[in-house]
């Protein structure tokens, strides 16, 4: 299993990702790492500051001629010279309602909301995009594919997708919002752009898929090892994120059971996947499909009522530069987020440090399931 650990500011000088456990012997693709990083920035609603980053990243530790060396993995991604920090403004006392602002003052007893920001905010899960990256590249050794698209933003909906995993991701491929509805994506837009002229925000709903996953990932004896909850754990992680569901999840409280559960053909297939692909904490073989609930963003050009921490006077938030909507980007930052965690439970199941022993233990695994 792989441990990892982030650090860093959104205005500081960059962030810092170290990986421990990740397997010796795999040769990285720097440039499909660097590809997943932009991937996950310029999207339409995104503030400018997303147009300012390449979000270049350098490898520090762990690797010999492009190759893991089973030590620990450390990268640095510099942020730009117009994003680093200015001196902090000692007025700046007025939290954002939605944000970590003022729960976050009040914990670590801090006089200036900035503090809290600076580490809160959503430019962290740059350094998590990349983790997961390099995890859904180790994870295709074994054929294990992996998609994110957007279903909803701000009640704007793609019908339900009958599309194979295929057609589903050359449908993504050309979207500026991962939509696979291409006359969907226009009034999306329309919607975002509204929302601009307003001065608000919007949410919405992103999709994870991801396929061709062993049966067995995960376990049912303890309660800390399933896998459904595992995943939702890391991906309620990911800031603005605030719902998450496997296959029909909240519809299960209103279908009967005989057309909840997913019929049994074979060892290997379901007549249907209303599970989502985990069964009792385990893929049971079929795709993982899991949603998540994105918020609008928290800082608005039209401030909410807040108060001055200092005074207890009613006052505005403050306001600064801010996307209108990020749902796009945060179905990415999950892409990579549901890598981490299916890697780890791969690495759990089959072991090995280098990845000529995983590869080992899958194949006969693999034949005993046969």
């Amino acid at each position: 299993m792989i441990r990892y650990l982030t650090a860093g500011e959104s205005h500081g000088v960059g962030y810092t990702l170290i990986i421990d456990g990740f397997p010796a012997g795999f040769k990285i693709d720097f440039n499909h790492l660097q590809s997943f990083l932009n991937k996950r920035q310029n999207f339409f609603g995104r503030s400018t500051r997303s147009c300012w980053e390449e979000n270049l990243f350098r490898i520090l530790s762990g690797v010999s001629e492009g190759v893991t060396t089973g030590a620990p993995l450390s990268f640095f991604i510099e942020n730009n010279s117009k994003s680093q920090k200015k001196p902090f403004k000692d007025h700046l006392k007025t939290p954002r309602p939605g944000h970590a602002d003022l729960a976050g003052m009040l914990k670590f007893d801090h006089k200036n909301v900035e503090l809290v920001w600076e580490r809160a905010s959503g430019r962290e899960t740059v350094v998590r995009t990349l983790c997961g990256a390099l995890s859904l590249q180790f994870l295709k050794e074994f054929e294990i594919d992996s998609l994110s698209h957007v279903t909803n933003i701000g009640g704007v909906k793609t019908p339900p997708s009958k599309n194979t995993f295929s057609s589903l991701k050359n449908a993504l491929s050309s979207s500026n919002l991962l939509c696979s509805d291409s006359e969907i994506e226009e009034l999306m837009k329309e919607k975002i752009k509204s929302a601009e002229k307003e001065k608000t925000s919007l949410g919405g709903i992103f999709e994870l898929r991801m396929t061709h996953l062993p049966i067995g990932l995960g376990s049912y004896t303890q309660w800390d090892q399933k896998l459904d909850a595992l995943i939702a754990h890391d991906l309620m992680s990911i800031q603005g994120i605030k719902g998450v569901q496997f296959g029909i999840g909240f519809l299960y409280g209103e279908t009967p059971g005989h057309q909840a559960h997913d019929e049994i053909i074979s060892t290997t297939q379901r007549k249907t996947n209303n599970a989502g692909g985990i069964e009792g904490g385990m893929t049971n073989g079929e795709e993982i499909i899991v949603s998540c609930t994105v918020k609008p963003p928290a800082t608005l050009l039209k401030p909410l009522s807040s108060i001055d921490v200092d005074t207890q006077e009613k006052t505005k938030a403050f306001v600064s530069r801010s996307d209108v909507c990020f749902v796009p980007s945060a179905a990415v930052v999950g892409e990579a987020v549901l890598g981490i965690q299916i890697l780890n439970a791969f690495l759990k199941k089959f072991g090995g440090d280098s990845l000529s022993q995983t590869k080992k233990h899958y194949e006969t695994y693999c034949k005993q399931i046969k």
